[in-house]
């Protein structure tokens, strides 16, 4: 596989891993905005953290792997948010 051809694969998971990042943060919020019991509430809020900083550990092991620089604007973990 040619160095082109991975960075395009690793830029398509990443575009997908964001797009799942965001649509359970959406989801985390509708609970916020629905009244939601707090349990509810903190326990997805753990599982969109957990997702986003899984999400970046993938992406980051994937690229050191693969032997290809990571782009800069990638799926940020929580230290960075």
């Amino acid at each position: 596989m040619e160095d082109q051809d991975l960075k395009q694969a690793l830029s398509h998971v990443a575009k997908s891993l964001d797009k799942v990042n965001r649509v359970f943060e959406n989801r985390l919020q509708e609970l916020k905005r629905g009244g939601s019991d707090a349990t509810t509430i903190r326990q997805t809020s753990e599982a969109v953290q957990s997702l986003r900083d899984s999400a970046a550990m993938y992406l980051a092991w994937a690229y050191h792997y693969a032997d290809v620089p990571q782009p800069s604007a990638q799926i940020t973990s929580a230290e960075e948010n």
